[in-house]
């Protein structure tokens, strides 16, 4: 809690707030209704910067359906995270 609390205080957010944000905005929106597709093609460049997480919320934006996602990246500019597995993203 220390971590969390420091955040708070100092007014500063992580990666995880992020996700966890806009988790809760598209909850919110499809219990309203609100979400409808907007478009049949998504282009993610720099794939290779994004978190676990940010790949989750992406998948659970398109209804865990990745036909019509295009990512690309440079595997050579991978942090060396064991969490994190290049070609192995869905």
């Amino acid at each position: 809690m220390v971590y969390e609390d420091w955040k708070v205080k100092e007014k500063k957010w992580d990666d995880a707030d992020r996700v966890l944000c806009l988790s809760r905005c598209l909850l919110a929106n499809h219990q309203q209704g609100v979400l409808d597709q907007v478009s049949d093609r998504v282009y993610i460049d720099e794939v290779q910067d994004l978190t676990g997480g940010e790949l989750s919320l992406v998948a659970h934006a398109a209804g865990g359906s990745t036909d019509g996602f295009f990512f690309g990246g440079d595997s050579a500019q991978v942090w060396p995270d064991p969490s994190h597995r290049f070609l192995i993203i869905f």
